[in-house]
């Protein structure tokens, strides 16, 4: 593809309304999940405990860790087992909290207003992913990174009642935040971030960064904002300390999780074989790899290069493979790098290729083939 078909296509892309775009890249992507879940719940019976909700759509974006997360909101984190060996105090605070109260919205309905929660915060985290990709790759090319973002392997997540939305917006604000010199929200964001999920620590790496860059690397009373994290998570594990009597109530319920998948088919579903569903796994993590290695990094800021890298090697280390894609879709940098080709085919193939495994993943999560 030549530099004039792409500066074309660029050009085209440039006549769409920034607001169009983004209202067509949401609703498109969970128009493809609505169709996915009506098949699923057609052809395969209700599994008990494997969803928060029994109404038709709330069924398959309340499946996997859903009713984890909405029973947490409903009742609070419990000292014993719920099932089998397996606690709720591994799954983090805040995104419960938030369903709690938007419950009140939706008369008391937790499922819903957990999927609404996941829903509206993935819609206010593209808007501002869109604002923030500007600069770097001007308005087409901030309207294809969003695309990328929105249907991303794991995005499946970002419609679902997971901390992924959340946790995603979080990350985007503190680090606008950080680089408009507000460190006072920073840190705030920072804290919130860290109780929406384990890997919200990661998040002061590019804050550090940023504060590298803005105030130099000396001492500076700004670098203090960067302990609204550590002390956040520090709460929260003494919290489950209080809570259980054990200091390390955490990692070891957090072992339990880590044992391989149930990929047994549900009846009315073929059995799809673990290997083939490993091997999607690690192709999605492969094609993420392939971005930081052969994808140019230069014009994405240093910050979020190192964000990117430090997000790859904590997911390397404590990670559930059968996690990974969603936690690479709240990585923002990748859709950036995508977009960052020149080649308006390239970007082309990769899109559909990202939507064909989204619409895989959904397949997948919606019948708990993967519970992720």
């Amino acid at each position: 593809m030549s530099d004039r078909e792409g500066a074309a296509g660029r050009r085209a892309a440039d006549a769409i309304p920034t607001g169009v775009g983004l209202i067509a890249i949401f609703v498109v992507s969970r128009l493809i999940l609505v169709v996915i879940a009506l098949i699923v719940e057609a052809n395969v019976p209700m599994q008990a405990g494997g969803s928060a909700s029994s109404a038709p759509i709330l069924r398959s974006l309340t499946a996997s860790d859903g009713p984890w997360y909405v029973e947490i909101a409903s009742s609070g984190y419990h000292v014993e087992a719920l099932r089998g060996p397996f606690h709720d105090y591994v799954f983090f605070p805040l995104f419960p909290i938030v369903v709690r109260a938007a419950s009140i919205l939706t008369l008391g309905d937790v499922a819903l207003a957990a999927v609404l929660v996941a829903n509206v915060a993935f819609a206010v985290a593209i808007v501002v992913f869109e604002r923030v990709s500007r600069p770097l790759l001007g308005a087409a090319g901030a309207l294809t990174a969003t695309a990328f973002l929105a249907f991303a392997p794991g995005a499946v997540a970002f419609a679902m009642a997971y901390t992924d939305s959340l946790f995603l917006l979080l990350s985007l604000l503190a680090v606008v935040a950080a680089r408009r010199g507000s460190y006072a929200l920073m840190g705030g964001l920072f804290a919130l971030a860290a109780l929406t999920r384990l890997p919200g620590i990661v998040l002061v790496v590019p804050l550090a960064v940023v504060l590298g860059e803005r105030e130099g690397w000396r001492l500076h009373r700004a670098w203090l904002w960067l302990l609204g994290g550590p002390i956040a998570l520090a709460g929260f594990l003494a919290y489950l300390w209080a809570l259980t009597g054990d200091a390390l109530a955490y990692p070891r319920a957090q072992a339990a999780w880590n044992n391989p998948p149930d990929t047994v088919a549900p009846p009315g579903l073929p059995n799809i074989p673990t290997t083939v569903i490993v091997l999607a796994l690690i192709g999605v993590v492969a094609f993420y790899l392939f971005q930081l290695v052969y994808l140019r990094t230069s014009r994405i800021p240093r910050a979020d290069v190192a964000y990117a890298l430090a997000g790859l090697l904590t997911l390397a280390l404590t990670a559930r493979i059968v996690s990974l894609p969603r936690y690479l879709a709240v990585l923002w940098p990748f859709p950036w790098l995508l977009t960052s080709r020149r080649s308006s085919l390239f970007q082309r193939v990769a899109l559909a290729g990202f939507v064909v495994a989204y619409a895989g993943f959904a397949y997948l999560d919606f019948t708990t083939l993967v519970a992720a």
